[in-house]
């Protein structure tokens, strides 16, 4: 019980770290194995999903990090911005059929305007898999 306990305390240590500190969550980001960022690339980028920015933004990150290009704050602020304007040409990750999505969608919102932290937007990338199964079955 007490290791299960640890276990607990340890991710979430380490999860409030990312949640305080933007340069340690991109550079684990960075540090994330290309298994993991495949498994996040193919459930964010599916083509059968529904167009939902927030969605094809982990897509597009998670395809850059697979190429091995830098991710900053600024990066995502400015992938950000071609998700709002529409500009498919500039999204390099991004299935086709998501972009199609996206280009037919007549919503007139703000899609990013809760998501101003870094954490929120990236925790799937953290918390999945065999760490979501670990946590559960310790609760």
């Amino acid at each position: 019980m007490e290791k299960q306990f640890e276990y607990l305390i340890n991710l979430a240590k380490e999860y409030e770290i990312y949640e305080n500190d933007d340069k340690a969550l991109f550079e684990a980001l960075h540090n994330l194995s290309q298994d993991k960022l495949q498994s996040v690339f193919e459930d964010y980028g599916d083509p059968k999903l529904p167009y939902q920015p927030i969605n094809m933004l982990r897509a597009e990150v998670a395809g850059m990090l697979l190429n091995g290009e830098q991710v900053t704050p600024t990066t995502v602020e400015e992938i950000k911005n071609k998700i709002r304007k529409k500009k498919r040409e500039q999204l390099n990750y991004v299935p086709d059929n998501q972009l199609d999505k996206m280009d037919a969608s007549t919503k007139e919102t703000k899609p990013f305007w809760s998501w101003t932290r870094f954490w929120p937007l990236f925790y799937p990338f953290f918390y999945r898999d065999t760490v979501k199964e670990t946590v559960r079955q310790y609760l």
